[in-house]
């Protein structure tokens, strides 16, 4: 049988205009962006109200200006009403003195408290823990970790941050859980190379 001309061409178009939106959803389901950006590098952000505190008798020509003024700065958050977090002190000491000093990393040790900080000063003060060559800080208001949300972990550990002068975070994690976090801790260091000691002299 004969289709009319008329309802054979209205089939045609119905057709086409079919394949053609098929072929737009396609296009719309299937088309990737161009360019992605980045995430944007976190930052971290510094307390505002600290105050230092000396660990012994020992006078040092690092102040409190020259590690926040330093290109690169390890922040290390202690709880100093938590044993474990205690018994870490003394490693960071040496973590320092082995891994930080000559390639004049500053330490920012940031400490809470949840009793004025008696008892640190009274392990300070009877040397229960050596007294380190810096000044240490004491975040009265918990800023450190009210700032910064994210390096609070699920069991309530608080991630060490390696940062520079812009603050931007060059490393995170809890060095001392694991000998494999503490090699990635000295890898980031190392890949620093030397820092100029320019930046002590300045302060001056």
């Amino acid at each position: 049988m004969k289709i009319p001309y008329s309802i054979g061409t209205s089939c045609y178009f119905i057709l086409l205009i079919s394949l053609i939106a098929v072929g737009c959803k396609s296009n719309i389901t299937t088309k990737q962006p161009d360019e992605i950006s980045a995430p944007e590098t976190k930052k971290y952000s510094f307390p505002k109200n600290l105050l230092t505190f000396q660990t012994g008798t020992f006078i040092s020509e690092i102040d409190s200006a020259t590690i926040m003024n330093a290109p690169y700065k390890l922040i290390v958050s202690i709880d100093f009403s938590c044993p474990v977090c205690i018994a870490e002190v003394d490693k960071w000491r040496n973590f320092y003195m082995e891994n930080l000093q000559q390639r004049h990393v500053m330490m920012v040790l940031l400490c809470q408290s949840t009793d004025k900080y008696r008892y640190m000063k009274y392990l300070f003060k009877n040397k229960k823990l050596k007294e380190f060559p810096f000044p240490i800080y004491l975040d009265i208001n918990n800023e450190g970790l009210k700032f910064n949300p994210d390096l609070t972990t699920a069991t309530g550990k608080v991630k060490t941050v390696l940062v520079d002068a812009d603050s931007k975070i060059l490393y995170m994690g809890i060095p001392f859980d694991r000998e494999e976090n503490k090699k990635d801790l000295i890898k980031a260091i190392d890949s620093i190379g030397q820092v100029p000691f320019a930046h002590l002299n300045k302060q001056k």
